[in-house]
């Protein structure tokens, strides 16, 4: 006997009928005591013919009624109801790869795996459809879920598990059209995995997540199908229906609290640093005294303190991260919470506010002289944060030797000098800097080293003095320099040479014990003069020449020149006349 499914209004029976269908269910397997054990027959003692030895089944009141929902337990909480509810199938039937174009909607069982023997059907996938949004009010809080379907039998008899995954439908269908060519319907990821054992009875999978899913509507709810094993040999497992009028049709069981909560929940944005990068995270957190439980969050902000704009609209995240925010721009945030009995919170004042700097600070090594003749030194660095940010929070400082790899030398310093003390070798000492503020926002290191120096504890060292003031207006002027020999040596001799506007290098003295002397060779045009100077020692050491300038001196020798002008009034005469 075949009874179609009703469409009409919902309709749930209390737990009175509860004892009608447990009753049934009873009398139906007494009744049959062949399906309990697994069938010895093969494939073809799995057949619908088998299904006659039921007998005549519920009569159409009786099935009618085991088509409704049934209530089976609820409790009355002091601020909620919790129920436990029976959903019937509301779709249930199979499809076969090889009969692609027969439909299965009016057959008493479900299959799953493959035939190859009897009718040889091919693979075999079961599809079930549960109407959760037709019996679980939308405000309920699902605490569980369990899918209910009654095994008549397996091929072979006891067989081992057989593993099976189920697939989300995505779209519509009607049990009595579908079929394996139909194409309908579609069908996507995976909704859940387990096995079947070739034991006959009722079957129980959780399925708690898969009905939160649907009732939220974070997965349209069209059903599912699954897949077991569809490898080509002789491996089903068969499911009743309800088609099959024995009480043993496919159900699912929830477990619901509905609340009567009619107090809003609190939610509040959690406090935010005085300055932030550009990028950053805020969090909100909520509670619901009520005790239906914070259905979503609502998070609103607005820019220096402007009108409040939606940001996060229902949502059940509890944090997010903020991007693309103006530098000194102040924002504030507010969050309110919806509970799951409908009670909403009201908007209050900003709950917590940051100032957004995404300009990192600039800070570099001062210069540092060109020879170094001493394995300690000091360097300095210098900067700040940019106009209006949130100020310098620490520098980081690195150095490297000879254009190698760059080392860390000082970390999260204030400091802005340190005496250095690792040159334990002669050669060039390379430094750079950068800056973290209190934003977070840290500088990038330079590419090359803002500032360098020659280590040399060998040989004689010397340069020439800066000049003061670096310009002069005189036809010759004084150039003086220092000099340095290592222990127990002296300097003997200097030589010293000049560029005029950049021009190339030009020797003035040469062999000279002269640490001082003035300057005559003049160029006929002014320009910048710029000198090098090189020491020789008693041991015959030399320094070399670094085509560098070490002190430079611009010459203007012309006098501005005035050109006087002499404007006379000019007086007009009219006649009159």
């Amino acid at each position: 006997m075949t009874m179609s499914r009703s469409t009409g209004s919902s309709r749930v029976r209390r737990a009175a009928l509860v004892t009608l269908v447990v009753m049934l269910s009873l009398a139906v397997v007494a009744a049959t005591p062949a399906a309990q054990q697994p069938a010895e027959e093969g494939p073809q003692a799995l057949g619908s013919a088998d299904l006659g030895s039921l007998g005549d089944g519920p009569s159409d009141e009786e099935l009618a009624a085991q088509l409704e929902a049934v209530i089976l337990e609820e409790t009355v909480l002091p601020n909620a109801v919790n129920t436990i509810v029976q959903i019937p199938v509301e779709q249930d039937t199979y499809i076969s790869s090889n009969k692609p174009n027969r439909n299965y909607g009016s057959s008493p069982e479900m299959r799953l795996g493959y035939n190859s023997g009897g009718s040889n059907d091919g693979a075999l996938r079961p599809f079930l459809q549960f109407d959760v949004a037709r019996y679980v009010p939308s405000q309920a809080v699902i605490n569980s879920a369990t899918l209910q379907i009654y095994l008549h039998g397996a091929s072979p008899g006891g067989d081992s598990p057989m593993n099976f995954d189920s697939r989300h439908l995505v779209s519509p269908w009607d049990q009595n059209l579908v079929t394996w060519n139909s194409h309908q319907p579609d069908w996507g990821g995976i909704a859940g995995t387990g096995q079947v054992t070739s034991q006959l009875g009722w079957r129980y999978s959780d399925v708690t997540d898969l009905a939160k899913e649907w009732q939220s509507g974070s997965h349209a709810n069209f059903g599912l199908i699954t897949i077991g094993d569809e490898r080509e040999q002789e491996r089903q497992r068969l499911f009743y229906t309800i088609n099959a009028n024995n009480g043993l049709y496919p159900r699912l069981v929830v477990d619901y609290t509905l609340s009567q909560d009619t107090t809003p929940p609190v939610a509040s944005v959690k406090s935010l640093p005085t300055w932030s990068p550009q990028r950053f995270f805020v969090h909100w957190h909520g509670h619901d005294d009520g005790g239906s439980g914070i259905a979503y969050f609502d998070v609103q902000y607005n820019a220096n303190g402007g009108p409040w704009i939606d940001w996060r609209i229902h949502t059940t995240d509890r944090s997010s991260e903020w991007v693309g925010g103006a530098t000194g721009t102040t924002y504030q945030y507010r969050a309110r919470a919806v509970d799951h009995a409908g009670n909403v919170q009201a908007w209050g004042p900003s709950q917590a506010q940051t100032t957004v700097d995404d300009e990192p600070p600039s800070i570099r090594v001062d210069p540092l002289p060109g020879y170094t003749h001493v394995q300690a030194f000091w360097v300095y660095w210098s900067g700040s944060d940019s106009p209006g940010g949130s100020g310098l929070k620490s520098m980081d400082v690195q150095f490297q030797k000879n254009n190698g790899p760059w080392q860390n030398w000082l970390q999260n310093t204030m400091l802005t000098s340190a005496q250095f003390t690792g040159a334990h070798d002669d050669g060039i000492y390379g430094f750079r800097a950068r800056g973290t503020d209190n934003a977070g926002n840290v500088q990038p290191w330079s590419a090359t080293a803002q500032a360098a120096t020659r280590v040399d504890t060998s040989g004689p060292h010397s340069h020439i003095i800066p000049f003061d003031p670096p310009l002069t207006r005189q036809d010759s002027f004084q150039v003086s320099w220092t000099s340095s020999a290592a222990p127990g040596l002296t300097i003997s001799s200097f030589d010293v040479r000049y560029s005029f506007a950049d021009g190339p290098w030009i020797a003035w003295l040469t062999g000279s014990r002269l640490t001082s002397a003035e300057f005559k060779d003049l160029n006929s045009t002014d320009g910048i003069y710029r000198f090098e100077v090189r020491a020789r020692d008693s041991s015959g050491g030399e320094e070399p020449f670094e085509s560098r300038s070490e002190a430079a001196i611009i010459v203007d020798r012309q006098a501005p020149r005035v050109v006087p002008q002499i404007y006379l009034p000019v007086a007009a005469r009219h006649d009159r006349r």
